[in-house]
């Protein structure tokens, strides 16, 4: 009888997450996110600066002139598609399973491998994308990362 009231209650909390849980899940999912965007966007960026001629650094120390800026604003190409991402993320996936979160960094870490390897063009296509291109691609690759993981682990923060 003790056994069968025990595999009961091992079945109960293994169905229902505690209040704890679940908001012990709503502070980490989202710092887990925000720490994966940020590093996956220093990935991209650096790949992007590193491109044979898309940026060329100029090694004169004069009065700035507006070539300055041109790499700051370029590398937003790199950086666009990781910062609309965590926004989605951290709305969709904050206060999910953390399988979730897993999951969508995983994804993320081959797209952005992906998206290295076109922007570097190590696929050794004779006309390379864009960088422009390539991180429309990367966007849309990302949020549809983010809505498969959504809908593969359902909220569980609604039922309490």
């Amino acid at each position: 009888m003790l056994c069968l009231r025990r595999r009961y209650l091992d079945r109960m909390t293994k169905a229902r997450k505690t209040p704890g849980a679940i908001y012990d899940e709503m502070l980490a999912n989202p710092r887990r996110l925000v720490i994966a965007h940020l590093c996956l966007g220093s990935i991209a960026a650096f790949a992007y600066w590193i491109r044979p001629g898309s940026v060329t650094v100029p090694l004169r120390w004069s009065v700035p002139h507006y070539a300055d800026v041109v790499p700051i604003v370029a590398t937003s190409a790199a950086w666009f598609p990781y910062v609309i991402s965590m926004i989605l993320c951290r709305s969709l996936l904050s206060s999910r399973d953390p399988k979730a979160t897993l999951f969508f960094i995983v994804f993320a870490i081959v797209i952005t491998a992906g998206s290295v390897a076109l922007d570097l063009n190590l696929v050794g296509m004779r006309n390379p994308l864009s960088p422009m291109l390539i991180s429309l691609l990367v966007t849309l690759a990302l949020v549809a990362a983010s809505g498969v993981s959504s809908v593969l682990w359902p909220n569980d923060a609604s039922e309490y």
